[in-house]
Order: C-alpha cells, then sequence, then structure tokens
C-alpha cells in the first residue's frame, strides 16, 4: 500500500472505502484502547510518584515494606490541649459542657444538633 499524496503534494491520510467499513472501525477501536490504557499507565505512574514523596517537611519517602513501630519525631506530632474528662459528657474540653446546656457539640448553638450543624461542613 503506497502513499496517497494530494493535487499539492501533501501525504494525505487514507481514506475508507465502502467495503472496509468494519476493518476500519476496528482499527479505530484497536487506537482508542491503546491511547486510553497509555494515558491510564501514566495517570498511575504519576500517582505513584506523588504517594512515595511522602513526608513534605523531612522529604522522606515512606518505606512501606518495614513497618517500623518507632516512636514519632515532635513534628510529626499533633499537638492537642490536655483537657480534663468532662464528668457530664465524657469527652475531654474546654469551658461550659455544651451537653449540660443542651447545645450542639460543634458550634454551641441551641438551635440544632452536631448531626444538623452547618458550621464545620464541607
Amino acid at each position: 500500500m503506497g502513499d496517497k499524496k494530494d493535487s499539492e503534494g501533501k501525504q494525505s491520510l487514507p481514506t475508507l472505502g465502502s467495503g472496509n467499513s468494519e476493518l476500519g472501525n476496528e482499527a479505530l477501536a484497536e487506537l482508542v484502547r491503546k491511547v486510553v490504557e497509555e494515558v491510564l499507565e501514566t495517570k498511575v505512574k504519576e500517582i505513584r510518584e506523588t504517594l512515595q514523596v511522602g513526608c513534605l517537611e523531612c522529604k522522606k519517602s515512606k518505606d512501606h515494606s518495614s513497618q517500623r513501630t518507632e516512636s514519632r519525631s515532635v513534628k510529626h506530632v499533633s499537638a492537642r490541649p490536655n483537657f480534663s474528662t468532662c464528668k457530664n459528657c465524657n469527652r475531654r474540653h474546654p469551658g461550659e459542657c455544651h451537653r449540660e446546656k443542651r447545645a450542639c457539640f460543634r458550634c454551641g448553638s441551641r438551635e440544632h444538633r452536631a448531626q444538623d450543624c452547618q458550621a464545620y461542613s464541607s
């Protein structure tokens, strides 16, 4: 099958004749499948590289092969205030207990409960 050129001498794309439509559809489907497969492989590779970045502060990648139980350094531990346990709700919190005043646990409003709270909804 030779290269076809148009009247200006440029190479033209092959056209499908009426007898080759089924073969053309199969070739097109195979081409689309290969392109999609390559795009997905590239995306998976990008995601894997992103996951290997790990801790941005110390620039170390996570090593999942050795699951160590070492204590975490200070910069990796979240700093939570150490409040005493409330005798009304058994939660640790500062100040007045929202359960005692029958208020929302999230924002303190008496108009609704935590499950209906819009203050921290995403």
